[in-house]
C-alpha cells in the first residue's frame, strides 16, 4: 500500500484566516466580553475579595461611594475633628480694638469691625489650659465657607493658627486680592490666587502635610496654590481663626457658614 502524505488528503476550506489572525480575533472578542473573569475563583472576583486592593493612591473617586456606606468606626480614631456651623459660640473667643460686633444664628456667624482705620476683630478658639490645639508636625486639614458682600477696604486672615501668635496657614484677603499664605515664625510665604469680585461665596480648604513638605490650597474645590517653604511647624495655641481689619474708616464684615479642622492631638503643656 502506497504511503499517503498529508498534502495528498482532500482539503475543505472552512475559514481563510491565518492562525495568527484568528488568535488576534479571539483576544479581541475576549476583551469585549463584559462577563469575562467574573466567575467564582476567577481574577476579578479574587481582586474584589482581596484584603489588599491594588489601586493607585487617591484613585477611588467620590461617586463610587454609596450613601451611608462610610461608617463612623471606619474613620481614623487618632485624629481630632472640630466641626461647627456656629450653632453655638461657646468655647470661641471674640476680641477687637475697639471691639466690633458678632451676630450668631444657627446657619452661621457674621463678624463686623467697629468704625475707624485699623480697627480689628478676631474670632478663634484655644486649647485646654492654654495648651496647643493644632499639631503642625502631622497632617492638618482646615476647611471653611464664607460669604463676602464686598472684598475691598479690609484685610482678612482666614487660617488654622493665629497670625501674630502662632505659626499658621490658610487664606488672606487684602483689599480685594486673595492669597494663599503659610507662616513659620516671622517667615511668611504668600501666593496670589485671584482678584475677588466682592459678592461671592467661597469654599476654602487648606491641607498641611509635613511628610511631603507642602501646603495645598483649594478654592471651591480647585487646587489654586502649593507651598513648599515657610510651612508651619510645632503646635498652635489657636485653632481656626478669622481676623478682620479695616483699611479705611467705614465698618467691614463677612459671614462664616461652617468650619472643619482636622488635626492630631498635640501635647498639652
Amino acid at each position: 500500500m502506497a504511503a499517503v502524505t498529508w498534502g495528498q488528503l482532500a482539503k475543505n476550506l472552512i475559514d481563510p484566516k491565518l492562525i495568527e489572525e484568528r488568535i488576534a480575533e479571539m483576544i479581541a472578542e475576549h476583551n469585549e466580553d463584559e462577563t469575562a473573569h467574573l466567575g467564582a475563583g476567577q481574577s476579578l472576583q479574587s481582586h474584589k475579595t482581596s484584603e489588599i486592593i491594588d489601586h493607585l493612591i487617591a484613585s477611588i473617586v467620590a461617586d463610587k461611594l454609596a450613601r451611608f456606606s462610610v461608617k463612623i468606626e471606619k474613620l481614623v480614631s487618632d485624629q481630632i475633628f472640630h466641626i461647627s456651623s456656629f450653632e453655638s459660640l461657646d468655647g470661641w473667643l471674640f476680641d477687637g480694638a475697639p471691639i466690633g460686633e458678632i451676630y450668631q444664628n444657627f446657619g452661621g456667624v457674621k463678624i463686623k469691625t467697629a468704625a475707624g482705620v485699623d480697627s480689628w476683630v478676631v474670632l478663634t478658639f484655644q486649647g485646654i489650659d492654654d495648651g496647643k490645639v493644632i499639631n503642625f508636625n502631622k497632617k492638618v486639614v482646615f476647611q471653611t465657607t464664607i460669604i463676602l458682600t464686598n472684598a475691598e477696604g479690609f484685610i482678612a486672615y482666614i487660617t488654622a493658627g493665629n497670625k501674630g501668635v502662632d505659626d499658621y496657614f490658610g487664606f488672606l484677603i487684602n483689599d480685594g486680592e486673595l492669597f494663599a499664605v503659610s507662616a513659620r515664625g516671622l517667615n511668611v510665604k504668600s501666593t496670589k490666587i485671584a482678584d475677588l469680585t466682592g459678592e461671592e461665596t467661597l469654599l476654602f480648604r487648606a491641607e498641611h502635610d509635613p511628610d511631603k513638605q507642602q501646603d495645598l490650597f483649594f478654592v471651591n474645590e480647585e487646587l489654586k496654590a502649593t507651598h513648599t517653604e515657610c510651612l508651619p511647624s510645632g503646635g498652635s495655641q489657636s485653632g481656626s481663626t478669622y481676623y478682620l481689619q479695616n483699611l479705611y474708616s467705614y465698618r467691614r464684615y463677612f459671614y462664616i457658614l461652617n468650619m472643619v479642622l482636622s488635626t492630631y492631638p498635640p501635647v498639652i503643656t
